[in-house]
């Protein structure tokens, strides 16, 4: 329910976005509601709540709302005539409208993808026929049961299933239904786990050899050694890296050219910057507000597209099992864990969350058992001596 309260310095009566479906507001020591008439969306005459709470003012402001849309007949339209309207990105998409109302932001890779499988997948199939308030959640229960009989249990099933309760949720919220018919539905599959390889093949993969331009290259060494993501090695700049402290400050996350962020999980975090990776890096150094790496001619970041293209070309020259960038990270992981390198220092360094995240990351498979090895033969030695 979109709800807009009186600012400061904003005047009572002031003309409010055509998406708000109604307006409380202060006018002495009373709330007042302008509402919008359900189906032409124009503003009606200022009603008062007669509450001096806020929240007080806002649910019966709610609950009003809901008996204007039950009265105006709009309980009645079919699931697809409006489901039709959501994930399109403009000012009258309802599900925008609710999740900015919420201090929220849909990302547009998701809204892409959310409105893809709204088309292709949900608008065609027979639930959209059905009015909202008849839909319940066997109904809700066969549609997860057609798309995991169609597509298993992946991510993908759960994607499409995610975006349909997106929809029902905003109907509810909208007072279109009084039934919340896909409460504790959901779509469980097993999470692939990423492709690690060992030390031999990364080593291989770094061949100077296998690499269309050197400093795709570098950039790959950096990420893998410091363990940092594809958006951080991304938005890496000169000044981040202290040589003094041997410490590299991963502060920003480039999710794509416009937007910068912070680190995942906003966990601005230091990471190791050795010696070995200084010799290689450092000849290289110029303006500290200047990213490091940097191909393109505009001088923007490195984009994902040509970053992960160069590095399947290169697992490909390499000969090596097929892994992913991140996969490369979850190798360095392994490999430094097998070493002893203390965990928790790891985590601090990778900007993990907790150690349930790290663990996914551990292929023990891939530790390197020589050391062991030595120990035990030492032991066997003393033991049978």
């Amino acid at each position: 329910m979109i709800v807009l309260t009186k600012k400061v310095g904003q005047k009572v009566g002031q003309k409010v976005s055509v998406q708000d479906d109604f307006y409380v507001f202060l006018v002495g020591k009373v709330y007042y509601v302008k509402f919008r008439n359900p189906s032409t969306r124009e503003l009606l005459t200022k009603r008062t709540t007669g509450l001096r709470h806020k929240t007080a003012a806002t649910q019966w402001a709610r609950e009003e709302w809901n008996r204007l849309c039950a009265s105006a007949g709009l309980k009645d339209i079919p699931l697809g005539d409006y489901a039709k309207f959501f994930f399109t990105g403009f000012a009258d998409d309802p599900f925008e409208i609710l999740v900015k109302a919420a201090g929220r932001h849909l990302g547009y890779k998701t809204r892409k993808d959310y409105r893809a499988d709204l088309e292709a997948y949900i608008l065609p199939d027979k639930i959209c026929k059905k009015s909202i308030p008849q839909i319940t959640r066997a109904d809700s229960m066969d549609f997860r049961d057609r798309l995991i009989a169609r597509f298993g249990l992946s991510r993908k099933s759960k994607r499409i299933f995610q975006a349909y309760k997106n929809v029902v949720h905003t109907a509810l919220e909208k007072g279109l239904t009084q039934t919340d018919s896909v409460i504790r539905l959901g779509v469980a599959y097993k999470k692939q786990v990423r492709a690690a390889t060992n030390i031999e093949n990364v080593k291989k993969l770094m061949d100077p050899e296998c690499w269309d331009h050197p400093k795709l290259r570098l950039a790959v060494i950096t990420a893998g050694m410091v363990g940092l993501r594809a958006g951080e090695i991304r938005g890496i700049k000169w000044k981040d890296f202290d040589i003094e402290t041997e410490t590299i400050h991963v502060v920003r996350n480039y999710i794509n050219v416009e937007k910068e962020k912070l680190p995942k999980w906003e966990k601005i975090r230091n990471t190791v910057y050795p010696k070995t990776l200084q010799a290689l890096l450092e000849p290289l150094r110029a303006d500290p507000d200047e990213r490091v790496f940097m191909i393109s001619p505009h001088r923007g970041p490195l984009s994902y597209r040509k970053l992960w293209s160069s590095f399947s070309k290169a697992v490909e020259k390499a000969g090596i099992p097929k892994i992913t960038l991140h996969g490369l990270r979850h190798s360095i992981q392994t490999a430094l864990r097998g070493r002893g390198t203390n965990p928790e220092l790891l985590r601090a360094t990778f900007g993990w969350e907790d150690e349930g995240v790290q663990e996914g990351y551990t292929h023990r498979e891939l530790y390197d058992l020589s050391s062991q090895r030595e120990q035990t033969d030492s032991l066997f030695m003393e033991l049978t001596n």
